[in-house]
């Protein structure tokens, strides 16, 4: 069977295979908290936060078409809440203005994680693909509210397009709240009680974000597909083969009139003969219009055309034509080729509308299908149509003359 392989972008998860690949985004949170002074592992938690978050940022592996966004609390005022700092998001590319910002990040004030959380949430509302939020505290929401409360209504709005995950670092107060905006979050809480540790944690959820941004190759299982070649019409004396309708089988028999172009199912046309026409398996009418013939004609009915195959129609062999010399001293409106056994009355036929082929005048060649009978008529103009040659059939790349 065929396969199709369709690009899909997201964090979180596989959106359909028909969704075009959306840019990933990560959005880093970090804690300048007062309490970050506060040593662990024999070494300011804000000095080996800013190491760790510096080497994370330089070293992730994201799409080129992928954006960061960098948010800190609590690194530039004491004891206020409004101190929150969002920078980015940035191009993939251009990450390292964040890591300047890292860099100069120095430990001071509050803890206001809900409200950084609404202000990456609130930066996400234009945004149509998947984005992860990584945040990294050393304790508890010190202004008030309920940064828990606060990730469940970001999933909520924004479904499995948001993952937020968590790491603690050296956690004393408030490790139950950190891993309820995990848990509400859809991602996971990590622990890390030196900076060790936090290396060690940090580089999990890299490996995490860069697996979720890298776009997925999803196999799809493609309809089989065929093609029918009809080949062009050389025969001597046939006119030109100037389009080629295929149909799905079925909506005339055979020998009958093809009495109008648009009748049945048309599932494909070519303007010229010698080329491949792309259908799925199933069995097809082919017809044809021929220059100057104001009738289409049909080559094969019900032609059976197989899995993974061309099926080649000769049309030199498929086709064939009647066609009437100038008979001396008669006037006519037209000649006309009609299914045998049209209504009789009195030795004429009372109705030709529904012809097979039909003439202005003598001598022309009128395409027909090969191995059918039909009768050919006369139109003197006098209300009738007279019967030339009853129950006559041209034998596939013949020309039946009636003389």
């Amino acid at each position: 069977m065929t396969t199709i392989r369709v690009l899909v972008g997201g964090l979180a998860a596989i959106i359909g295979a028909a969704q075009a690949h959306a840019e990933a985004r990560v959005e880093f949170i970090l804690d300048g908290s007062g309490s970050m002074l506060g040593k662990a592992g024999g070494e300011a938690k804000v000095t080996a936060a800013k190491r760790v978050m510096s080497a994370l940022l330089r070293d992730i592996k994201l799409p080129p078409d992928s954006t960061i966004g960098l948010t800190l609390y609590g690194h530039r005022r004491k004891g206020d809440c409004a101190d929150i700092e969002r920078l980015g998001p940035v191009g993939y590319a251009r990450r390292e203005r964040l890591v300047a910002a890292v860099a100069a990040l120095k430990a001071k004030g509050r803890t206001p994680i809900a409200d950084s959380l609404a202000m990456v949430g609130e930066s996400l509302k234009a945004r149509e693909g998947a984005t992860s939020i990584v945040l990294v505290s050393d304790g508890i929401e010190s202004c008030g509210k309920d940064p828990c409360a606060v990730a469940r209504k970001l999933r909520e709005r924004y479904g499995i397009n948001l993952v937020i995950h968590v790491v603690g670092f050296d956690v004393r107060k408030g490790q139950d709240q950190l891993k309820c905006i995990a848990r509400a979050g859809g991602g996971g809480y990590h622990a890390a009680a030196d900076p060790q540790a936090l290396a060690k944690k940090l580089g999990a959820i890299r490996v995490a974000v860069q697996t979720a941004a890298k776009p997925k190759i999803i196999t799809v299982t493609a309809s089989p597909l065929s093609a029918i070649l009809v080949t062009p019409l050389t025969l001597e004396g046939f006119p030109k083969v100037e389009e080629i309708g295929i149909f799905k089988s079925g909506y005339r028999k055979r020998c009958a009139s093809v009495y109008d172009w648009y009748w049945g199912e048309r599932v494909a046309r070519a303007k010229e003969a010698g080329k491949k026409i792309v259908v799925t398996p199933g069995a097809y009418d082919i017809v044809v219009k021929t220059a100057g013939a104001p009738k289409t004609t049909r080559l094969v009915v019900g032609l059976e055309v197989p899995s993974k195959r061309t099926v080649t129609v000769n049309t030199d062999r498929a086709i064939a034509a009647i066609k009437v010399p100038k008979m001396k001293g008669i006037e006519h409106k037209g000649v006309y080729v009609v299914t045998a056994g049209q209504t009789r009355s009195a030795g004429t036929v009372t109705n030709a509308s529904y012809h097979i082929q039909a003439a202005k005048t003598f001598g022309v060649v009128m395409p027909v299908e090969a191995d059918c009978p039909y009768d050919v008529l006369l139109n003197t103009g006098q209300t009738h149509f007279l019967p030339i040659a009853e129950k006559v059939a041209a034998k596939p790349g013949g020309l039946l003359v009636i003389k």
